[in-house]
């Protein structure tokens, strides 16, 4: 694909999610992305088009995903597009006794010490709350899908090619996308 003059190769991976790419295009407006939304989701194909604030989210299904060219085209590139396998947005809320660090987290449950370090890594600015009980570490992700809901019980995390599973009692997962 040819974005003025900046070259983006994009190949798309195989996705067992309802959508098998995303594309996130940002527009000056919120009027703009409402627009670009509404135009995808007339438009010929399996595509669905939403908005969220200045963002318009097209997603492509059932192989459709030959067509982001087109869809470009046809609603507009906006000032920035993103392309992803599976798009999400999520806020991770880990909840530690008060007093605890990143690196004390590992002596408490290793699964979440290993979530922690790569949302350190992952998402930034993150949000630290004190009181006296607990320390609130909140993180804001936004990129491919690394979340499933509810996998036995538990929250699953699909990072670095491995599955981490933790335990829900002290992570809060909002999804967002």
């Amino acid at each position: 694909m040819d974005y003025g003059n900046q070259k983006i190769i994009v190949s798309f991976r195989p996705s067992s999610h309802s959508y098998d790419a995303t594309i996130v295009i940002q527009f000056k407006t919120e009027e703009e992305a409402r627009q670009a939304a509404q135009k995808a989701n007339n438009g010929p194909g399996y595509r669905s088009g939403s908005s969220y604030g200045n963002l318009a989210l097209i997603s492509f299904s059932d192989g459709s995903w030959d067509e982001p060219d087109e869809t470009l085209a046809e609603v507009g590139e906006g000032e920035k597009v993103n392309e992803y396998g599976c798009y999400q947005e999520i806020t991770v809320k880990i909840t530690l006794p008060a007093g605890s660090s990143i690196e004390t987290a590992a002596l408490l449950e290793p699964a979440q010490a290993g979530l922690l370090r790569w949302l350190l890594n992952k998402c930034k600015p993150i949000k630290v709350k004190n009181t006296k009980e607990v320390k609130m570490f909140t993180f804001s992700y936004k990129g491919e899908s690394i979340y499933d809901r509810d996998i036995n019980g538990k929250h699953a995390f699909y990072i670095d090619q491995k599955t981490i599973y933790v335990e829900k009692t002290n992570v809060e997962v909002i999804v967002h996308i």
